[in-house]
């Protein structure tokens, strides 16, 4: 299952997101001095499970975080669906359609 997950047009925002049944907080930021985009993820609860990750282009974003149990089975990408992008993603990228994140179950 690949799920798109939307991005507000917002510097900062925090939204709730289900991934594999489970509803989990993702908090999005864009860094201006950095120029590029960080998240958290947490449980619904609040509990931060991953804090500080950094929004690059076709990486899994769990990367070595596989050990906690709480995470979903899958991973967090954030991908060129042209295939034309090919740096990090800028400020308007995911508004603009450049870029998307999307969810990966473990299945596919």
């Amino acid at each position: 299952m690949v799920r798109v997950i939307r991005i507000p047009n917002a510097a900062r925002w925090k939204q709730d997101i289900q991934l594999d049944g489970r509803l989990y907080t993702l908090t999005g930021w864009y860094n201006t001095r950095m120029e590029t985009w960080f998240a958290d993820l947490g449980l619904s609860d609040g509990e931060v499970i991953l804090k500080g990750l950094r929004l690059v282009l076709n990486w899994p974003l769990f990367y070595g975080s596989n050990y906690d149990p709480r995470l979903p089975p899958g991973n967090l990408y954030v991908v060129s669906p042209s295939g034309q992008q090919v740096s990090d993603p800028g400020r308007t990228d995911f508004v603009d359609g450049n870029v998307a994140l999307v969810y990966v179950g473990n299945e596919d």
